[in-house]
Order: structure tokens, then sequence, then C-alpha cells
């Protein structure tokens, strides 16, 4: 949406809407079902009979299923890294860069007769650089290493208590990322602000402005 606001403005508008979102969003989760959807046919519910009076199940490949379970390891270690790792960072920098260029050459064309204009101007294009290029590079730190700890644990078929703690600690690395998005949003984006303002307290702005003549109401009565 930043890339197109800053290359296309006067298209902005036409493809940045809501509808829009909507749809796209819908897609995104389409995509997702059907990437994820043999985990419905590969996973199965499995017992574990410990003893006669204990009946345990776990959610698992049967082992006996090996051509599910050498796909789903090569799957969850070699494609997810490529699609959900590799190729949006490249997208996220690759916009990041032409969008910094971008503004950098307006800047450039423009000329102001104040230095402190373009001192402040200057400032607001170094925190735009920085947030751009952090959010890129803090996408590749804190999600690449749960995949590449993916791909040791299918070469090394390693199934330890450390290999689950360490795998535990590096998918909360990726949710932080994705959890941070909604303080980037709400400390960079005014539009993001207001949008969220109006969700938020639109019901309860609604609700006080439907009890409000009742209230009046009941308060004219006992007048």
């Amino acid at each position: 949406d930043r890339f197109i606001l800053i290359y296309c403005p006067s298209r902005s508008k036409r493809f940045c809407k809501t509808s829009k979102a909507k749809w796209l969003v819908l897609i995104v989760i389409i995509i997702l079902l059907l990437s994820n959807g043999h985990i419905l046919y590969g996973y199965e519910k499995i017992s574990l009979n410990i003893n006669d009076s204990h009946h345990l199940y776990d959610c698992n490949i049967r082992h006996d299923n090996v051509f599910y379970k050498s796909f789903f390891n090569f799957y969850d270690s070699y494609i997810e890294s490529i699609c959900f790792v590799l190729i949006p960072f490249v997208l996220m920098s690759l916009c990041s860069i032409l969008i910094i260029f971008q503004i950098t050459g307006t800047r450039k064309a423009i000329r102001h007769n104040s230095r402190t204009q373009n001192t402040r101007l200057r400032e607001k294009d170094i925190q735009l650089c920085c947030m751009l290029i952090g959010t890129s590079f803090a996408f590749l730190f804190l999600c690449l290493p749960a995949e590449i700890n993916d791909i040791f644990n299918y070469i090394g078929h390693e199934r330890s208590c450390y290999h689950w703690f360490r795998k535990v600690i590096l998918m909360l690395m990726q949710q932080i990322y994705y959890a941070g998005h909604f303080y980037v949003y709400t400390l960079t984006s005014q539009l993001f602000r207001k949008h969220l303002y109006a969700i938020l307290f639109a019901r309860c702005h609604q609700k006080y402005i439907n009890t409000r003549p009742i209230l009046s109401g009941i308060t004219d009565q006992r007048s």
C-alpha cells in the first residue's frame, strides 16, 4: 500500500480501498488453506494406550505413513522458508528501496528557501528510511531462524527436549514480529489510528446516542 501510494498516487484511491483489502485478505486465506490443507489428510488422531485404565490421544503423523512424513518435513523446512520468508523479504526490501529512491529524488527536485525546513525534511527522510529498512530486516532476523531450525531438524532428524524448546522459542520470535505490526502501524500511521479509533469507540458512541433519549425522557418525567 505504501509503494502504490508513493509511485501511483492517482491510482492509490482506486486500489487502496476497504473492499479491495477484504478481497485480498480473502485470497490470502484461500491460498493458505490450499497450501496447508494437506495437514487435514496427513495428521490423524492416534491412540496412545499406556495402560487399560488411561486412554490418551495424540494428533500426529502415523509411523507407517512414511511418504507423508517425508513430504511434510520437506514442505515445513524448504517450501515454507522460500514462500513465507525469502520471497516476502525480497518484495519488502525491493518496495522499501524503491520508496526511498522515489522520496529522495523528489526531495532533491524541490528547492526550499529555508534551511530549517530542509533539515526537518531530511530528518523525516532518515526516519522513514530507517523504519522501512528496519522493518524488512526485522522480518528476516525474527522469522528466518525458525525456518533454518526446521531445515537442520529435517537433515539431522533431531527429536529431543532441547529441539522442542528451541523450536518454541523461535516460533515465539515469529509471533513477536507479527504482533509488533500493530504497534508500528499505531505509532506511524495517522489513518490507521483514525480507523482503529472508529472501530473501538464507534459502538460505544452509538450506544451512548441510543440511550441518551431514554435517559432524557426519564429525567423529563421525573421533573
